[in-house]
């Protein structure tokens, strides 16, 4: 196994966080997702949890009001969370909007990172 390359135990934790979120609604307003995309201003991550929290709810702004002008604010946060993260993040994008970022060099490297661990599932 290469050394970027994720377990089923990883893989089974991924999903494991995503059901958290259901289940934990105050944790959500701990980050700005709208103050990342706008202004870049990424925060410091505790443990984890902080970063599927905040990579679910910044998915899920793109996904509602899209990319906008936060395409290097977005680019920011890929190379301060994880692959697993970046890819609970794009689960939560629509097929379009993974579609333009596929046509961006700009995501060529994030993109092939996570077919890598989607690949390996």
């Amino acid at each position: 196994m290469a050394e970027d390359e994720l377990t089923k135990d990883e893989i089974d934790n991924i999903s494991k966080g995503s059901k958290y979120l259901t289940t934990a609604p105050g944790y959500k307003s701990k980050f700005d997702v709208v103050d990342i995309l706008t202004n870049g201003n990424i925060p410091e991550f505790g443990n984890e949890a902080d970063k599927l929290v905040c990579a679910f709810e910044l998915g899920s702004l793109i996904r509602k009001t899209g990319l906008g002008t936060g395409k290097n604010n977005l680019l920011k946060l890929m190379s301060a969370i994880d692959v697993p993260h970046r890819v609970i993040l794009f689960q939560r994008l629509s097929l379009q909007q993974i579609e333009l970022m596929c046509q961006d060099p700009d995501f060529k490297d994030i993109l092939g990172e996570i077919t890598d661990v989607v690949r390996h599932k």
